[in-house]
């Protein structure tokens, strides 16, 4: 293949520096001129020749900018990458070098990001992510480049993936359209973005709003002194603010979002201000999550995830597949991109013994007995409190210690009425949650090996509690089952078995 024995040498375009430095200029912006007079001086003294001086007169901050500008370039200018006859290779020869080679065979997804800054100078980040756990920090790859010169890379190193992987299709094909591609309108996005809201978000920015209205009416209700609460009202609005960014942000994440089915690879894009585009090779899922929040459960929608190697930052999770939808269309959609799985009935799950929901009952009354007796501790320590009336101590504690069993024994009941196991052909399927709730399809071939434990009691009433290790990320490589009969759990040990 020509392409393979080209040698392509790669340097991020030059607005990578302010990428780099946006926020390090911000915070020097805002420091120099917090001061008027030096910056007065200083421009003065540079006026007359004395740039050293002005420099000085500034706090330095002018002359620190310089130096972790001259620092940023010639970082920039010294690091490169270099793709040559199947192998990548990343050059920093800056004070420490370093020298990272690895093979294309080795990279499992090649994805395209291009957040706000990025489409204004029309660039795109080329992300290259490889099989590696261990040394992902240093052999996962990302370079900026020019659009033209970005589709070209990744054109290039598709290609030669599959001539690796012995494959005939035509490089770019998933550019032009062909097959099946799963499409969602505005309005099944904007219903996305409300299905997949966390309950902490809506109750966190509505109390936030709801504080700061508060603290604005008593300023003129009390006449107290609008200078001394403007600062609590304005971190209560930023804070406001930041939460109802975050929520309108995952909608806009999912905007265009479309997925498409070619060969033995997924090609999925969405996004608005940050525009994204990535390729799942099919052969490298790990498991398949359908994930319910706590509004989908109760609007019976769910969103579907892949776990593989490369999935990092807000994917690390898993990546998103297919967007909020019913059983029913999810598992149509489904058999387009991924035939190879199929979604479990969820009401076929064998579910924990009551033994475990009395044990949690059994816990939660410990907790509650050790809460009683740290409040009256706690109550006889606190001078006002001290006071009280021998009953009237007794009362709050208890009235603590009830509410805390109460807290624990709903938590303990929502994980215990989420978990179930299911054992398929080739799958075994794991269901657990809290308010939401997580059902994860994980072929028996990706289980690196299975982690049990039992305890005293456990050993007592035929418990184990158990955990599975895939091949993945460091935050989804160990994923939890929960506690059943001991019995639920020697199907898997046999069908791990029969695998290897």
């Amino acid at each position: 293949m020509e392409e393979k024995k080209k040698v392509i040498t790669l340097r991020n375009h030059f607005t990578y520096i302010f990428e780099e430095m946006w926020k390090f200029l911000l915070v020097i912006i805002l420091m120099l001129f917090s001061s008027e007079e030096s910056v007065e001086v200083g421009v003065k003294l540079i006026k007359q020749g004395n740039v050293f001086e002005g420099l000085l007169a500034m706090g330095g901050i002018l002359l620190v900018l310089l130096l972790v500008l001259f620092w940023q370039i010639n970082r920039w200018y010294r690091t490169t990458i270099t793709i040559q006859d199947g192998t990548v290779t990343s050059r920093k020869a800056t004070l420490n070098r370093r020298i990272n080679t690895m093979s294309v065979a080795n990279i499992s997804n090649i994805n395209l990001e291009q957040n706000l800054f990025e489409m204004l100078v029309g660039t795109y980040k080329v992300k290259m992510d490889t099989n590696s756990l261990s040394t992902a920090d240093t052999t996962d790859l990302a370079v900026v480049l020019k659009k033209k010169e970005a589709l070209k890379v990744k054109e290039l190193l598709l290609s030669m993936l599959r001539e690796i992987e012995g494959e005939t299709e035509a490089v770019g094909q998933e550019e032009k359209g062909e097959g099946d591609t799963i499409h969602y309108t505005n309005q099944e996005i904007f219903r996305n973005g409300l299905i997949c809201l966390s309950i902490s978000e809506v109750l966190l920015s509505f109390v936030l709003v709801l504080s700061t209205i508060v603290t604005g009416i008593s300023i003129f209700q009390e006449e107290k002194d609008i200078m001394v609460i403007l600062p609590a009202i304005f971190f209560q609005l930023i804070a406001a603010c930041s939460v109802i960014y975050d929520i309108v942000k995952k909608w806009l994440k999912s905007f265009r979002f479309k997925a498409k089915r070619d060969g033995n690879k997924i090609y999925i894009s969405y996004g608005l201000l940050k525009k994204q585009s990535y390729v799942v090779p099919v052969d490298k899922i790990n498991a398949v999550i359908l994930h319910y929040s706590f509004i989908g459960r109760v609007c019976k929608m769910a969103t579907v995830k892949v776990i593989h190697i490369g999935g990092e930052g807000e994917d690390a999770n898993g990546r998103i597949l297919l967007l909020a939808d019913s059983y029913q269309e999810l598992e149509r959609k489904l058999k387009v991109l991924l035939p190879e799985f199929e979604l479990p009935d969820i009401h076929a799950f064998t579910r924990p013994p009551r033994i475990v929901m009395k044990f949690a009952i059994f816990y939660a009354f410990v907790t509650a007995v050790i809460v009683l007796v740290l409040a009256l501790f706690a109550i006889n320590a606190i001078e006002e409190l001290a006071g009280l009336g021998f009953g009237v101590q007794i009362a709050i504690s208890i009235a603590t210690a009830i509410m805390v069993f109460a807290f624990v024994w709903y938590f303990r009941y929502l994980s215990y009425r989420a978990a179930g196991i299911l054992y398929k052909k080739e799958n075994f399927v794991v269901s657990k949650g809290l308010f939401s709730r997580t059902i994860q399809t994980i072929p028996y071939r990706r289980i690196q090996y299975i982690h049990q434990k039992q305890g005293v009691l456990q050993r007592l009433f035929g418990l184990k509690s158990t955990q599975v290790s895939i091949l993945a990320n460091s935050i989804s490589r160990i994923q939890p089952i929960g506690t059943f009969a001991q019995e639920n759990f020697r199907e898997l040990e046999v069908k791990l078995k029969e695998t290897y």
